[in-house]
């Protein structure tokens, strides 16, 4: 079923409703995992004190997004109707976190982009470098779902979070991507035929702004697959130009003599663990 959007007004004393882009409708849910999956650790919570709530992808970085495992009291007018929301703390143990913290860390590796679950981090940023991502069972925020955000609400100085509602590293790994993906301003990426808000991918790949919960592959995408419903949004030009970071400081230059040594032994032989770096954007 294809999704629709309306705005009410009134003329002449009436009141009417119009169809509008679905796409500037402000807050965006995303779907629950069809498939059946491995159940979290729900008899042990990650305990205050823990090294999962000091976790940084990128220390060095101004802007910050918060992974919350811990619980948190929500009073936000565009949550539960502006009703206080008591989000209970994630069902994720210890390693489950740490799982989820990688996989969204990754995603976001090329930005100079910080993501942290220490929450000293978070509250010594400005409001408008950063944004919190809620991982709960309490789904008060969107009912039936995975998850929900705010579109383009990380450079917004309004402090409002996002959630995630699934308990598997993975899935609230991807379902984590998908909303902070939401905050910085990406919309949905399905198909047309047969039409869903939701595209699941083919073979190994998946589009983050889809559904990549069964795919080992899932990345960013400007929509070069057959049928996509958003083939005009180039999601990380949107990610690295609409919220005030760009990408990491490239390690190496763009000639020869700006490259990386490599670094091998007497034997010739060359380590994986000393010869390394991030692709920051494609030349």
């Amino acid at each position: 079923m294809r999704k629709k959007a309306y705005q009410y007004y009134t003329k002449n004393k009436g009141v009417y409703a119009k169809e509008v882009d679905i796409n500037n409708v402000v807050c965006i849910e995303t779907a629950v995992p069809a498939k059946a999956g491995p159940q979290a650790s729900s008899s042990f919570v990650a305990p205050p004190g823990s090294y999962v709530y000091n976790l940084q992808s990128f220390p060095s970085s101004e802007y910050v997004v918060y992974l919350d495992f811990d619980g948190q009291y929500v009073v936000d007018p565009y949550w539960n109707g502006g009703l206080p929301i008591n989000a209970l703390p994630s069902y994720l143990n210890e390693t489950e976190i740490e799982q989820a913290w990688r996989l969204i860390s990754e995603d976001f590796r090329p930005f100079n982009l910080n993501i942290t679950t220490d929450s000293t981090v978070f509250l010594a940023t400005p409001i408008n470098k950063r944004v919190r991502v809620i991982f709960t069972p309490t789904d008060d925020a969107g009912p039936g779902w995975g998850g929900y955000a705010r579109i383009g609400s990380f450079p917004m100085n309004e402090d409002t979070p996002c959630w995630v509602f699934l308990s598997t590293s993975k899935y609230a790994g991807e379902c984590g991507s998908h909303e902070i993906g939401h905050t910085l301003g990406l919309y949905h990426d399905g198909i047309n035929d047969p039409y869903d808000d939701y595209f699941g991918g083919h073979g190994y790949w998946a589009p983050i702004m889809g559904v990549g919960y069964y795919r080992n592959l899932v990345q960013f995408s400007k929509g070069e697959y057959n049928g996509a419903t958003n083939a005009y949004q180039d999601d990380i030009a949107v990610i690295s130009s609409s919220n005030g970071f760009s990408f990491k400081t490239d390690e190496s230059g763009n000639i020869p003599s700006q490259a990386k040594q490599l670094i091998y032994n007497s034997a010739g032989i060359v380590s994986p663990s000393l010869n390394n770096g991030i692709i920051e954007k494609k030349r």
